[in-house]
């Protein structure tokens, strides 16, 4: 799964915008939020999971909220995610997600 995180203008407010999409780009999940921090990066991702079962990795940037939040699912789940990290630009704060592992709990 890919997670492209960006700030966007919704009715006047800024929101930041996460996406999720598959290792060939194809969206298959986003979420508008107020804030960037660990809440809304675990709101994200559970719900990714829910819907489309736990992912194998996960390619995040280095922002400490998306760690947390994959840490916490890995904990409550049990479901074992490799987690690689990258600076920025190359992902544009994207979380590149591989299939499912279909011996994962997804919850």
């Amino acid at each position: 799964m890919s997670r492209n995180e960006t700030d966007i203008k919704v009715a006047g407010q800024w929101k930041h915008l996460y996406r999720a999409a598959d290792g060939d780009g194809h969206t298959i999940d986003f979420l508008l939020r107020a804030k960037r921090d660990c809440a809304a990066a675990r709101c994200f991702l559970q719900r990714a999971i829910d819907l489309h079962g736990a992912p194998k990795k996960i390619t995040i940037d280095k922002g400490g909220a998306n760690t947390v939040a994959i840490k916490s699912i890995q904990t409550d789940s049990g479901a074992v995610i490799e987690m690689r990290q990258i600076s920025g630009s190359t992902t544009s704060s994207s979380w590149i997600i591989g299939p499912s592992n279909a011996s994962c709990d997804p919850c």
